[in-house]
């Protein structure tokens, strides 16, 4: 392969990119994070792990092209690939800048430069970039839903960066990704990440811009705040059921479903289904009964002690076979427990059987 480069510049590039790629690959940070480039350092964790063969270092690192695109800025161009009975296999393949200072090479994502002649709008705290048209009504929406969210988890003043990507494969590509097999097969997603209360979000979904989904907002939104290492997943699902729906349905639209569920199950054992994961369908969709027992869970401790309960719900910790971390939390705050768990649960659907409309 052909370096545009001397060779002591060689040296320092193949040497500081051999340290860039071993810290990001190992899921390691840095102090002053790039916001721009944190979406393609988290594509980096642990990118040579095979969970087929469970190797941590089967794929390995080959640096393909180099070009130069500045006096001082390459493109690179490199792949992660492992040979198994002789037949190579392509895990991942990445672009990256790459910035030299005298004798030190920074590496970064080509997302702001393949941005860095697009449209730009700002609504309340969102900047939103765009290439070409943006639906002002649904900008519009979009950043009064962003705000709801933010003062659900105290962060009044969080920026939002949401970048426009015509379907996933075109958010890859803008981030740095040229492929990657864990997407395979993937049209529509999106990629967030967040650095000093600011947010970036690269959407690559169906419909008009900005286009997003109520539900995975919240998501996105809590992990600004909250590890996920602590959060609990019915809790949060039931947060994002009450919020933001699910599927395409509104919360009132899935309660509407549930209560069938309610009227056709009248001595149901609500602790045991929670526990079990049973599910029930909305249309052709299946929603877990723990998310929706827990969003009128949540509904309740945020009318009578607030969002910061909630909060303290969220992060009891993951959930585990018998939820008792969760019992647990839920007893402290609510004081239902595994003992009065069904009696509790039926005392609160007896009145969403003629629900009122929530607001934000």
């Amino acid at each position: 392969m052909r370096f545009p480069m001397n060779f002591n510049s060689k040296l320092f590039l193949m040497q500081d990119l051999n340290d860039f790629l071993n810290l990001y690959t190992k899921g390691g940070s840095v102090a002053q994070p790039d916001l721009m480039t944190m979406p393609l350092t988290d594509e980096l964790n642990d990118i040579k792990r095979s969970e087929t063969l469970q190797n941590p270092t089967f794929f390995k690192a080959y640096l393909e092209n180099v070009i130069l695109l500045g006096d001082t800025s390459y493109f690179l161009q490199l792949s992660f690939l492992g040979v198994k009975d002789g037949t190579p296999i392509l895990r991942a393949s990445f672009n990256l800048i790459a910035k030299q200072n005298i004798d030190h090479f920074i590496f970064s994502s080509p997302l702001q430069k393949n941005i860095q002649n697009w449209k730009r709008e700002n609504i309340e705290n969102i900047t939103y970039i765009f290439p070409d048209s943006i639906d002002k009504t649904k900008a519009s929406a979009f950043a009064s839903l962003d705000s709801f969210y933010n003062a659900k988890i105290n962060v009044p003043g969080q920026q939002t960066v949401f970048i426009k990507a015509d379907n996933f494969p075109d958010a890859l590509h803008l981030i740095g990704v040229n492929y990657k097999s864990d997407y395979a097969g993937y049209a529509y997603n999106s990629l967030s990440d967040y650095s000093k209360n600011k947010r970036i979000v690269i959407s690559g979904r169906m419909g008009k811009f900005p286009n997003y989904d109520p539900h995975d907002t919240w998501h996105e939104k809590l992990r600004t705040v909250m590890s996920d290492s602590v959060i609990n997943r019915p809790v949060d699902e039931g947060c994002a059921y009450l919020f933001g729906g699910s599927w395409g349905f509104s919360w009132f639209q899935v309660l509407d479903s549930f209560k069938l569920y309610v009227n056709q199950h009248p001595d149901a054992d609500w602790l045991t289904l929670y526990k079990d994961g049973d599910k029930f369908n909305t249309g052709i969709y299946q929603n877990g009964i723990a998310n929706i027992l827990n969003a009128l869970l949540v509904q309740k401790i945020q009318q009578e002690k607030g969002f910061p309960a909630v909060m303290t719900l969220l992060s009891c910790g993951r959930r585990e076979k018998g939820d008792a971390n969760y019992f647990k939390a839920l007893g402290k705050i609510t004081g239902i427990t595994e003992n009065n768990f069904n009696k509790e649960i039926d005392k609160l659907l007896k009145p969403n059987r003629h629900v009122s409309k929530q607001t934000h």
